[in-house]
């Protein structure tokens, strides 16, 4: 279990490395559903979405989203993110997506 945390902040590390986005700027957006559990942070083109509930989840999300980092169980389907219990997932979204960054996306898991 440690070795999974510690793996879990060393990609986060190298994301914010690698996306602007994530380097500064502004305070981030913060939505909540407070019925369903979820929760949207939203800085620049990078979405941090969470399930805070026990149950599964799925959030509508742009088209062209590109998953850069997930927990276990997210999966990413054309306009769909699926989340499990207390799940989370970084995406990036909008029409700031460059053929390099996508490539330096890293898988679910």
């Amino acid at each position: 279990e440690h070795r999974r945390m510690l793996d879990w902040y060393s990609a986060l590390l190298q994301l914010r490395q690698r996306e602007p986005a994530l380097q500064g700027g502004d305070f981030p957006e913060l939505q909540i559903d407070t019925d369903g559990g979820g929760l949207r942070i939203l800085r620049g083109s990078v979405q941090v979405i969470a399930n805070v509930s026990g149950a599964f989840r799925s959030e509508p999300v742009e088209r062209a989203a590109v998953l850069l980092l997930a927990s276990d169980g997210a999966s990413l389907h054309e306009s769909a993110l699926g989340l499990p219990a207390w799940g989370v997932a970084i995406l990036r979204v909008g029409s700031l997506h460059t053929p390099a960054a996508d490539e330096a996306a890293v898988p679910p898991g």
